[in-house]
C-alpha cells in the first residue's frame, strides 16, 4: 500500500512539473535560436561595413579620379555601399556576398525571410570645437529578419520576433565627394588641369594658386 502511494505522488508530481520543464526547455531553445540569428545579423552588418569601406584608389583616391571630376565630369563609379548579404543567415552562400560558414537549418530565420539595405553618402560634421565642417562620408548598412515565438507564448508578446541590426560605417571622402561637396576645389583643379574657365581660350589652363587659402573653404549646398 505504501509502495502504491509513493507511485501515485510520483506520478502527480510529473504531470505537475513535466509541462513547466518542458515550457522553460522549449523557451531557452527559442532564446539561443534567437540570439544566434541577431548576432549573425551583426555579423552580416560588419561585414558590409568592411566591404564598403574598403580602400579602391584607382576610383577614389588616384590621379585617375582626379581628371574624372574636373570641370563638366563626374566620377561614374559612386562611393560604395555594399549591401549586407543575407547569406550570413541563411544556408545558402551560392551569391558570394558573405564568405563565412554556411549556417545550419536550427539557425534559420522563418521562411528564409531576410533582408538588407545600405545606403551611403556624405557626412558633413559641425559643432563643438571645430572651426569649420569636417567632411566625411559615410555608409548606413542594415539587416531585417524574423523568427517565430512558440505557440504557448504568442498570446502575450505575439506570434513573430523582429530581429534588426544596423551600423552607420564612417570613412574619408572620396576625390569626387570632395569636388562636389568642396566647389571653389573643383573649379580651381579644373582650371589647371582642363581650362574650363569663363574667357580662357580652348586649350589654356590656368596654375594654382601660390599660396595656400588663410579661410576654410566653404560646403557646397548640395554635399
Amino acid at each position: 500500500m505504501q509502495l502504491a502511494s509513493q507511485r501515485g505522488q510520483a506520478l502527480i508530481e510529473s504531470v505537475i512539473f513535466l509541462p513547466l520543464f518542458l515550457l522553460v526547455l522549449f523557451g531557452i531553445i527559442w532564446i539561443v535560436q534567437v540570439s544566434v540569428l541577431s548576432e549573425r545579423a551583426q555579423i552580416a552588418v560588419r561585414y558590409s561595413g568592411l566591404i564598403s569601406n574598403e580602400s579602391s584608389p584607382y576610383t577614389r583616391y588616384s590621379i585617375y579620379a582626379v581628371y574624372n571630376n574636373v570641370g563638366a565630369l563626374q566620377q561614374s563609379t559612386p562611393t560604395t555601399c555594399a549591401t549586407p548579404g543575407t547569406d550570413a543567415l541563411l544556408n545558402d552562400n551560392s551569391s558570394g556576398a558573405f564568405p563565412g560558414p554556411k549556417s545550419a537549418p536550427f539557425w534559420w530565420p522563418d521562411n528564409s525571410a531576410a533582408s538588407g539595405t545600405c545606403t551611403a553618402g556624405s557626412a558633413p560634421i559641425t559643432g563643438g570645437t571645430l572651426t569649420s565642417p569636417l567632411l566625411l562620408t559615410h555608409s548606413m548598412a542594415s539587416v531585417s529578419t524574423t523568427k517565430s515565438i512558440p505557440l504557448y507564448i504568442q498570446g502575450s508578446i505575439g506570434s513573430y520576433s523582429t530581429l534588426t541590426a544596423t551600423q552607420n560605417f564612417i570613412n574619408t571622402p572620396d576625390i569626387a565627394t570632395t569636388f562636389r561637396c568642396y566647389p571653389d576645389l573643383q573649379a580651381a583643379v579644373s582650371a589647371s588641369l582642363s581650362g574650363e574657365v569663363s574667357g580662357q581660350g580652348a586649350g589654356m589652363t590656368l596654375p594654382l594658386p601660390d599660396t595656400n587659402p588663410t579661410t576654410p573653404l566653404p560646403l557646397g549646398n548640395n554635399c
